[in-house]
């Protein structure tokens, strides 16, 4: 064992951390020199972490900074019977399948090999904050504490840099400044907060895999979150943005689904946004989002109100709706104003709204493409609204405005309104 083993094992029996430069006395000129890092092999970090030596004193931690780990760190079925912590450290591989475990660290390390941790089980919180990795495999992993990939860069495999299908999280899953190619988690479930503050997912040059689109950079299909989605701006950063479909159909969040000021560049075909089927039990948040490519959300649900205020919908291509939301079902008020902007009309059949329909300063325009009779700006056919509608304060519709069959509790309210080169029909 060398001289640097030697320290880890009797700090990690302390509890304390080792800077493994400064243990071998590296100069302060390599200290950041990864060729010239310390080096320490994979098996006696293995050994350590599970008790796999004879008469070894159990370790209260294992803290490490600043080393090169040669070979695959292979912690399969592992018992690892101590927190282990691997800060800006250089990596091939890491597997965790099926293994135990408390508290995981990998923190601003390099691990181009990427991590397999399908099946794991992990009593804390694991964290590759600040991480560049190859691909993160967690399908059906069990994580009492928080995914933290705060600020990591995930490259991808088989076009897919994070997959955890039928995962389950107790927290909170961060993606908080993260980098990624796809990411799919569907069945997921997160027992509070899904958030992507700041976070660039675009799609790359990888084929996508079996049975998955392969333009979707965000796949929540079926999840279960029980506290809030944040899409939004934040964390140091501007809005996140989203390079290809982000889909979220089926999906149960408990709180509120939040998208301020996020950018959704959208993708070849379909919708850059499907909620279909979804439910939202409190409020939709979004104030000065940017989507070209359209929404989906038909049978979408909300227990509060759906507040669009600033956003901007661009049905891209042209044969889609910038808002496609066939019974939809709004607790609250649907706020589609100051600013809001639809490219390509708003369509709500059937839509139950509890509260009034706000289009006031909002501009709705049919998409260019379509033929005269087909030019529908905002379509309400059938809808019942239980408060009141406004089209005020400079509101502007360059199609047709339309609701036969619809019920509204309260007055229309037409002020300083514009309708251009069409009718509206009532």
């Amino acid at each position: 064992m060398s001289h640097l083993e030697d320290s880890i094992k009797a700090n990690a029996i302390k509890g304390v951390k080792t800077f493994a430069a400064l243990t071998v006395g590296a100069t302060p000129g390599n200290v950041g020199d990864q060729s010239k890092k310390p080096v320490i092999a994979a098996s006696f970090l293995r050994d350590l972490v599970t008790r796999q030596r004879d008469n070894q004193k159990h370790p209260l931690l294992v803290h490490i900074h600043g080393v090169r780990i040669d070979g695959v760190l292979s912690l399969q079925f592992a018992q690892i019977t101590c927190p282990l912590v691997l800060e800006d450290c250089d990596l091939g591989s890491v597997c965790l399948t099926n293994a135990n475990a408390g508290f995981l660290g990998f923190q601003k390390c390099r691990i181009p090999g990427g991590i397999w941790a399908d099946g794991l089980s992990c009593t804390s919180t694991f964290s590759l904050m600040g991480s560049h990795t190859g691909a993160v495999s967690l399908s059906y992993a069990n994580i009492e504490g928080s995914l933290a990939l705060d600020r990591a860069v995930l490259r991808e495999k088989d076009g897919y840099s994070l997959t955890a299908d039928g995962m389950q999280v107790g927290r909170c899953i961060f993606l908080r400044g993260a980098q990624a190619a796809r990411v799919r988690l569907l069945g997921t479930r997160i027992g509070a907060n899904f958030e992507c503050q700041g976070a660039q997912l675009s799609l790359t040059s990888g084929g996508p895999q079996p049975h998955a689109p392969g333009h979707v950079v965000l796949g929540l299909d079926g999840g279960h979150i029980e506290g809030n989605v944040i899409l939004s701006e934040g964390f140091g950063a501007s809005g996140p943005v989203f390079k290809g479909a982000v889909f979220m159909r089926d999906v149960r969040i408990e709180g509120s689904f939040s998208c301020v000021g996020a950018h959704f560049l959208g993708a070849p075909e379909g919708y850059a946004l499907e909620i279909d089927r979804s439910e939202v039990r409190h409020n939709l948040e979004w104030h000065n989002v940017s989507i070209e490519g359209g929404v989906s959300a038909n049978g979408l649900r909300v227990g509060g109100s759906w507040q669009c205020a600033g956003a901007s919908l661009v049905g891209e291509p042209a044969s889609l709706y910038a808002l496609l939301a066939d019974g939809l079902q709004v607790g609250g008020a649907l706020l589609l104003h100051n600013g809001f902007t639809a490219s390509g009309g708003v369509r709500l059949l059937g839509a139950r709204i509890a509260q009034s329909v706000d289009c006031s300063g909002g501009h709705f325009q049919a998409s260019p493409q379509t033929s005269i009779t087909e030019k529908q700006a905002l379509v309400l056919d059938s809808a019942r609204i239980g408060g009141e509608l406004f089209f005020r304060d400079r509101f502007c519709a360059e199609g047709e405005i339309r609701f036969p069959g619809a019920h509204i509790e309260g007055p229309l309210r037409w002020e300083n309104a514009t309708l251009r080169n069409v009718k509206k029909r009532w």
